[in-house]
């Protein structure tokens, strides 16, 4: 709680350094929870936290980490994007990079971003 107890002396307020200390706590509270509203409302999707920490050991590319945690075998994705099983397992296990407009099929089939495949 606020002492309230405050003090003016040449056009600065000076108040005690525990209330100020609160202030700064609750204004920067404050911006937290509008950030986080605001990172609500603006997000397509929630990603689980196995999911992320896949993403970022990096063993595995993102086509073949997000088509598996989407639940679509090789052979789904491949007739969706119009390219053969073996193509799209070679673009999953780095040794091809696929076409832009490959990628672009892929992220769309996915439902990511694109830039989330590269």
């Amino acid at each position: 709680m606020l002492n309230m107890e405050y003090e003016i002396k040449d056009g600065m307020v000076m108040i005690p350094e525990a209330d100020f200390k609160t202030l700064t706590d609750v204004l920067e509270m404050k911006q937290d929870v509008a950030a986080f509203d605001h990172a609500i409302l603006n997000a397509d999707e929630f990603y689980p936290s196995e999911l992320a920490k896949e993403l970022l050991r990096g063993d595995r590319t993102p086509a073949h980490i997000f088509r598996r945690y989407r639940g679509f075998t090789q052979n789904d994705i491949a007739a969706k994007v119009g390219i053969s099983q073996g193509m799209l397992s070679d673009i999953e296990r780095g040794v091809k990079e696929g076409s832009l407009g490959t990628l672009m099929a892929l992220a769309k089939a996915l439902d990511v971003d694109l830039d989330e495949l590269v």
